[in-house]
């Protein structure tokens, strides 16, 4: 569920609606805001599948899944080394009291003030240096259960006919989100999202105690 650059940032959506095979991200690593109804589900997948096909013939092949998170990736890098760039000048600016373009010994030995929050060590989304994905959508080497991984695909093309149409890749995520649904109103409330992020946490443990 791929977003031109931010297709697995935009579609990390939390415990249920796009979650395939990966596990849930951990609180504050790349969690995003869960879609709030089935109508946003379904224009969630519809945006990210329309970037990922592209000759836009209505389906979506193995060449354009890999091809859609190989420009993610390389986004996704770019960002990064735009953020460390920005960190390393905002260092030298602390670090520089005089601000004379130099840092002295003197300088350089006086810790700046810790700066609030996390470190800035991950990319944006829980992006590490290399682009990919760590702990999200697009981990295990973005071969595996992130939407348009190659698990995601076999699943997903149901007809096997070797290409995925809308339809299909709408079908798991709005399944999931009928589940989490418990009372078919076509909406999540907050206890229903916060049930369905804790059957997605005790799945995996249950995957990972095997």
């Amino acid at each position: 569920m791929i977003g031109g650059g931010m297709m697995a940032a935009t579609l990390s959506v939390g415990a249920v609606a796009i979650a395939q095979d990966a596990p849930p991200p951990r609180p504050g690593h790349g969690m995003m805001k869960m879609p709030e109804t089935r109508a946003e589900v379904q224009t969630m997948v519809a945006a990210h599948f329309k970037m990922i096909d592209a000759n836009k013939d209505g389906f979506v092949t193995r060449d354009e899944m890999a091809a859609g998170r190989e420009k993610m990736r390389t986004e996704m890098k770019a960002k990064f080394e735009a953020r460390r760039a920005e960190r390393r000048a905002d260092m030298f600016a602390k670090l520089d009291a005089n601000k004379d373009g130099n840092i002295s010994k003197a300088e350089f030995t006086t810790p700046p003030a810790k700066p609030e929050g996390r470190d800035g060590m991950r990319g944006p989304g829980g992006h590490g240096p290399d682009g990919k994905m760590h702990g999200g959508r697009f981990g295990r080497g973005g071969h595996g259960g992130g939407m348009f991984g190659e698990r995601w695909f076999a699943k997903a093309d149901a007809n096997k006919d070797n290409k995925v149409s809308l339809a299909e890749a709408q079908a798991a995520p709005l399944a999931r989100f009928d589940q989490a649904d418990t009372n078919k109103d076509g909406k999540l409330s907050d206890a229903e999202k916060q049930a369905a992020r804790q059957a997605m946490r005790g799945g995996w443990k249950g995957r990972g105690e095997r």
